[in-house]
């Protein structure tokens, strides 16, 4: 019973892997294609909305979300490169993974990123990896423009294991939505 029952469960991660895989890539290219005429309207038309600051910051808005989109797309498109992998659950040394991670997002633009005595735990890497690199990307994205986003992760031992938190200086969760609670590892 426990045997079919992973079989199933690995045929239906295949069936989500793909579909997450289509959906990725149908909606890629109108995102895409929406970003670029935009980005033409705004060089063909800006003789007649320049001055216009409601116009222009119309414009920034619709560029502004056609480019969460596509990045929410890419980051499916991550999920489902992730799914193609078996869980394989090995040592994962999180000071290395957020060095690894840290290095990359300092190369792309001035983040802060603070953590030390983080322990190794059991998961599987590329997980980990993308979990990460979703919560440094996000406390990037919604940081205020003119500060430095600066991103704190701690660990603490919990009966269960460990209890892995991530602060950063941005916007934050509305009131409401956030539980307050951390993710066990």
């Amino acid at each position: 019973a426990l045997k079919n029952a992973e079989n199933n469960l690995r045929l239906q991660n295949k069936d989500l892997e793909q579909f997450i895989h289509f959906v990725a890539h149908d909606l890629r290219g109108p995102l895409r294609r929406i970003s670029s005429f935009i980005s033409l309207f705004k060089e063909d038309f800006e003789h007649l909305v320049e001055g216009k600051e409601e116009a222009e910051e119309y414009l920034e808005l619709i560029s502004s979300e056609a480019r969460s989109l596509i990045d929410m797309v890419d980051h499916l498109s991550t999920m489902s490169q992730s799914l193609k992998h078996e869980f394989t659950s090995t040592s994962v040394d999180l000071s290395e993974l957020l060095d690894e991670i840290a290095q990359a997002f300092q190369t792309e633009s001035k983040v802060d990123v603070e953590f030390e005595g983080l322990p190794t735990i059991k998961g599987s890497p590329p997980q980990m990896k993308a979990i990460f690199q979703n919560l440094f990307e996000n406390a990037v994205k919604y940081s205020a423009p003119e500060v430095t986003p600066h991103i704190k992760v701690e660990a603490h031992r919990v009966s269960s294991g460990w209890e892995i938190r991530i602060s950063d200086n941005g916007r934050g969760i509305p009131v409401g939505i956030h539980t307050g609670e951390g993710v066990s590892a």
